[in-house]
């Protein structure tokens, strides 16, 4: 998307998981991607005229202090776009399983659920995203399946492969029903 709107010389992605990065790679073959974790210092390519963040901090445990050194990783003129989960509305059943057990995951491996709202002070706007019921199955099922290939601490296997049955159920019925997911979208700018 970055690529597509802004038309960089050069895209760099950057994450922890190997995994991911190949995933990334795949869609973006002319891009840059590097494994490295985005709460340690100035985050590589550095000065970069612009970083974006699309519900990372959640997993991180300072959200805050890593918003701001990724500020000082801008060249001048920069821009840090961030979107973070504030809070989601979802159903009692599967959809409502998948925010406790994410929650629980995000826990235990020391990031803060719900990152977005440890920006408010930060300013932004707050927009409501929702999305059919099936297709947040979809989403879901993404993490789930890769939960399931490597167990996350704090989650029990047989409450994931329910959850995996019950968000599989969803995404081919296509009950009605939706998902509102509050974002928290904030720009922090180096001048």
């Amino acid at each position: 998307m970055l690529r597509d709107v802004c038309r960089p010389d050069l895209v760099i992605g950057v994450d922890v998981s190997p995994e991911l990065l190949a995933v990334a790679s795949g869609c973006v073959p002319d891009g840059v991607f590097v494994e490295a974790d985005v709460s340690e210092g100035r985050v590589p390519g550095a000065p970069a005229d612009v970083i974006y963040a699309r519900l990372v901090l959640a997993h991180l445990p300072d959200p805050i202090h890593t918003a701001e050194a990724w500020r000082s990783s801008l060249a001048p003129g920069g821009v840090v776009l961030i979107e973070d989960l504030e809070g989601v509305e979802a159903q009692d059943g599967p959809l409502q399983d998948y925010e406790d057990i994410s929650g629980r995951v995000v826990a235990a491996g020391g990031g803060v659920f719900y990152g977005g709202a440890r920006l408010r002070h930060l300013g932004g706007d707050v927009v409501t995203v929702t999305v059919p019921a099936s297709r947040a199955a979809v989403i879901y099922l993404f993490n789930v399946e890769r939960w399931l290939q490597s167990r996350p601490a704090g989650v029990d296997g047989e409450d994931l492969t329910r959850l995996q049955a019950g968000l599989r159920e969803l995404a081919v019925s296509k009950p009605p029903g939706s998902v509102s997911w509050l974002v928290r979208q904030l720009r922090m700018w180096r001048v």
